[in-house]
């Protein structure tokens, strides 16, 4: 650090930052960016950082010990021009702890928060409210659905664009709800494992978000189809890996997804012929399908299926489900890729 002054990026994993005095720091003059994973990181190296001055707008301490939230909050409080933050598997964070955060990221434009089990729906509500530029929030395996007491400061935010939810186990259909009253532009939504949210949860957030170009609900067993209403013109990429989506469930997507580019239904058991054909009926922009694991997706179906869609560029089957290498040659002369993953 003290003899690369043109250094703005700095990355370490497993790093001890005992041995760190003030100089080294305030001779990096350019660092803009600055990650620290699964590293230990007393809080003196945080208040040094704090009084360094440098120019940060992205930072990052990702599962690192020692951390206390004084050190955090010394480090923000100096910071409050970061556009980008990660705070990932940091313990000692809670709903009141980032409340008083928040207060200090009005610049903020993207936030990670993954891993970090006590945070809840509160913080969200209050992130939504005190960083208005924000864009993109990752809460993957909080407690989102957990809140011990009602949120009063309910404030739509239309600048939030994504939002990732997977693996919350306490989400729930009504929390999704409140979660969608807060997002009007919501582009990108991720809850994969999120067992306790159903198609009702998602069928509601489509209403009040009805610009996703992107969904994705790996891993819910529970959703087995997206819910009937107008049409979803944005919605591009559905990801539903091992859902519960079935026929009937390809049918609504197929009526309501008429734009739809990529489909991901890898696992799903339920999905035959007869779903499959609505899809292609209806989507004819469709450019890639992963049928991996559709036990009930016979094999002379892909012939069908590339012939009657000439949009598709990429078809993805189980190994066991491969068509023979000279038909996969006529399909390519087609314009089209049948592969295993």
């Amino acid at each position: 650090m003290r003899n690369s002054t043109n250094l703005s990026l700095v990355s370490v994993d497993g790093f001890g930052f005992g041995s760190l005095d003030d100089c080294s720091i305030h001779c990096a003059r350019n660092i803009s960016t600055l990650e620290i994973h699964d590293s230990v990181v007393p809080d003196g190296y945080l208040h040094l950082l704090a009084k360094a001055g440098i120019p940060l707008k992205s930072f990052t301490l990702s599962h690192c010990m020692t951390l206390t939230f004084s050190g955090i909050s010394s480090v923000l409080n100096k910071y409050s021009s970061l556009k980008s933050l990660s705070l990932d598997g940091i313990d000692v964070l809670t709903d009141e702890k980032m409340s008083e955060l928040s207060q200090f990221l009005s610049a903020l434009v993207t936030i990670c928060l993954d891993l970090c089990d006590n945070l809840t729906e509160l913080t969200f509500f209050k992130l939504a409210k005190n960083c208005p530029l924000l864009e993109d929030i990752s809460m993957m395996g909080t407690n989102l659905g957990g809140g011990r007491q009602e949120a009063t400061d309910i404030v739509k935010n239309p600048r939030i664009k994504s939002l990732n939810l997977e693996n919350n186990s306490n989400l729930s259909d009504e929390c999704l709800a409140k979660l969608a009253s807060v997002c009007p532009s919501l582009e990108v939504l991720l809850v994969s494992s999120c067992k306790g949210i159903t198609e009702k949860g998602i069928a509601d957030f489509l209403k009040s978000c009805s610009k996703v170009r992107s969904l994705q609900i790996d891993e819910c067993g529970g959703i087995k189809n997206i819910g009937n209403g107008f049409e979803l013109s944005k919605l591009d990429f559905l990801g539903a890996t091992r859902s519960g989506i079935d026929d009937d469930g390809l049918m609504v997507i197929g009526n309501r997804c008429r734009g739809l580019l990529n489909l991901e239904l890898e696992g799903c058991l339920g999905v035959t012929t007869v779903g499959l054909k609505e899809i292609l009926r209806n989507c004819e922009k469709l450019r890639k399908i992963n049928l991996t694991g559709c036990l009930n997706v016979r094999t002379e179906t892909v012939d069908w299926m590339v012939f009657s869609r000439p949009s598709l560029r990429e078809i993805i089957l189980s190994y066991t489900s491969l068509p023979s290498e000279s038909q996969r040659k006529l399909f390519l002369r087609h314009g089209c890729l049948v592969l295993s993953e």
